[in-house]
């Protein structure tokens, strides 16, 4: 493929999709890389080769899509076609809140998009597709939690999102970081 600008790559097509079983590995690896790409500078180093280790994130995967029952989050992916191929390049997980903090009833859980595919409208896709996903279980409105200091908080309020709270979280590995929920109406 020629190296063109990444919003002139015209002769790509993205699908947004249930996830499917045999997805685990593809989402395991846009979960990684992402984390990788996301969190270099905001968490510890270390925090970040932990959940990057052999196998971390396709466990969890690989357990999540064989369950008997697959909870009531639903993931969506986007997948890519090209000619040589497709590929899952991101995906979002939309559910009922799991928290009654805010008094919502939608929450989106994760976005996690490839960076070489930012700008391309493939995150906006995603969002709205979790959104209709929360809109036809009537779990509107919904909110999300993002770290402060994720350049995805801006991306989130760019698409109408607003600030209702913050807390302070704990991750293995990291400790004391500040995350905030932004409300989104669907």
């Amino acid at each position: 493929m020629e190296n063109l600008p990444r919003r002139e790559r015209t002769d790509i097509g993205i699908i947004i999709r249930e996830v499917q079983p045999a997805d685990a590995a593809a989402l395991a690896n846009v979960q990684g890389t992402s984390w990788n790409e996301t969190y270099r500078g905001l968490l510890p180093d270390s925090a970040i080769d932990s959940r990057l280790a052999p196998d971390g994130f396709l466990q969890l995967w690989s357990d999540r899509l064989q369950a008997a029952d697959p909870g009531p989050f639903l993931t969506q992916v986007a997948m890519e076609s090209s000619p040589d191929g497709e590929r899952i390049v991101g995906f979002v997980s939309s559910g009922p809140s799991r928290s009654q903090q805010f008094g919502l009833a939608g929450e989106v859980l994760a976005l996690y998009l490839l960076r070489s595919e930012h700008g391309r409208g493939i995150g906006r896709r995603l969002w709205d597709a979790a959104l209709d996903d929360l809109r036809e279980r009537d779990l509107c409105p919904g909110f999300v939690w993002v770290l402060a200091d994720n350049r995805a908080a801006g991306f989130y309020r760019h698409l109408g999102a607003e600030e209702i709270g913050r807390r302070v979280c704990d991750i293995p590995g990291a400790s004391h970081l500040e995350e905030i929920a932004l409300r989104f109406d669907c």
